[in-house]
């Protein structure tokens, strides 16, 4: 794999995450929501050129996916089981984890393999391309298909944990590993790398030039120049875990988690409908501390730890919570919104006795999965909804 070496090395490892622990041991308290700040930018590789001109706001229609990963879910080597899916259409889907990934063209209700690899796969993304381009990584390894998953090329990253993969086009991709952010314009065939303006958790694009990245620190960065300089646009104190979710140039949710406690994990929803100025719309409070920002008058989160965030269409988003010892079971549930967050309702639990829920894909409002992952390798349960997550359906078990 060509690799372009920008500007300036990595002055910092990534912090090793226990999976099942959130992230997060410090009070978080938001300070200037909505206001730039001028010092926190950081240069772009060298030699990097791309077709978007820098300070363009690009808002195109958004590229997006609907999977998303649970906080604390880092690629850990060792673990099993099924982590993440991917749906395109109705009928087609991907699952990976233990090592390979599935495709399924009836919806779930059988998989096939389409890849079988030594890495421990962790995470799977789509990009809205037509066939669509999808890209399935855990520790420095990414897998990348444009064919929908006929064939696979392998690309290898210099550090040990690829955190995040966001194609928004056939072509132009990110991949975020701490420090460093690559990108690529080719495809996946080469990639530059750009510096991050701090400890990185996630990144996400809602064009080709306009996107996000949360920091391990509880801030988040925009860039308007596809990576070449941030600003820091949302921040808040303490060790926190803060990932990012773009829906379009404009809209993105951001999800901060802060203190954790015997009651769960705090935790506030953040969201930005002109691409700087954020607003809290969710909260939860575990009684250790408030919830990042403090928030007032926000509704309250669905679980006692944030799950999957998933924004949809132009207005509405799903949030998943799980509650660990809820009816004497560990629970998951949803809660939907469909103005900005301005109102929210709050579903039925999925069911009792889930052992861990690894990640949600919706491809319209109403129609979606989630997978739900077990402790022995490649083990998992699928369930579906057709009526937004008001009742859901077993179709595919591994068992």
């Amino acid at each position: 794999m060509p690799i372009k070496q920008g500007w300036g090395e990595p002055v910092a490892l990534r912090r090793e995450v226990l999976l099942f622990v959130m992230a997060g041991l410090g009070m978080a308290a938001v300070a200037g929501c909505g206001q730039t700040s001028n010092q926190a930018t950081a240069p772009g590789g060298s030699g990097v050129r791309t077709t978007s001109s820098a300070g363009s706001s690009d808002a195109t229609n958004p590229v997006t996916t609907t999977s998303s990963r649970t906080p604390g879910q880092q690629p850990i080597s060792g673990r099993k089981g099924l982590m993440a899916i991917q749906f395109v259409s109705p009928s087609t889907g991907y699952m990976v984890g233990n090592g390979e990934v599935l495709k399924t063209t009836n919806g779930g209700r059988t998989f096939d393999a389409a890849k079988r690899t030594g890495v421990n796969l962790t995470s799977i993304k789509a990009a809205k391309s037509t066939p669509p381009t999808l890209a399935a990584w855990g520790l420095h390894t990414i897998l990348i298909t444009h064919d929908g998953g006929s064939t696979w090329s392998t690309e290898n990253l210099p550090q040990r944990s690829v955190l995040a993969v966001d194609f928004v086009s056939g072509t132009e991709g990110f991949a975020l590993e701490s420090s460093n952010l690559w990108r690529t314009t080719d495809g996946g065939e080469s990639w530059s790398k750009l510096l991050t303006p701090a400890l990185a958790d996630s990144v996400s694009f809602g064009s080709t030039a306009v996107g996000w990245i949360g920091t391990s620190d509880g801030k988040v960065f925009k860039t308007s120049n596809a990576g070449n300089s941030w600003t820091l646009t949302l921040a808040s104190k303490g060790n926190t875990e803060t990932l990012v979710h773009a829906a379009s140039a404009q809209r993105c949710l951001a999800s901060i988690s802060g203190l954790a406690s015997m009651g769960g994990v705090s935790y506030t929803i953040f969201q930005t409908l002109d691409g700087r100025n954020w607003k809290p719309i969710l909260a939860y409070n575990s009684g250790a501390s408030p919830p990042p920002g403090n928030p007032a008058n926000v509704a309250s989160g669905p679980g006692t730890s944030i799950g999957p965030v998933v924004p949809l269409g132009s207005r509405t988003a799903v949030v998943a919570g799980i509650c660990s010892s809820c009816n004497g079971n560990t629970e998951a549930s949803l809660v939907v919104t469909e103005n900005d967050g301005a109102s929210w309702s709050k579903l039925a639990p999925i069911r009792g006795g889930m052992t861990y829920l690894a990640s949600i894909s919706f491809i319209t409002p109403n129609v979606g999965w989630l997978l739900e992952t077990g402790l022995q390798p490649g083990s998992g349960l699928l369930f579906h909804t057709s009526d937004g997550g008001k009742s859901w359906s077993k179709v595919y078990s591994t068992s």
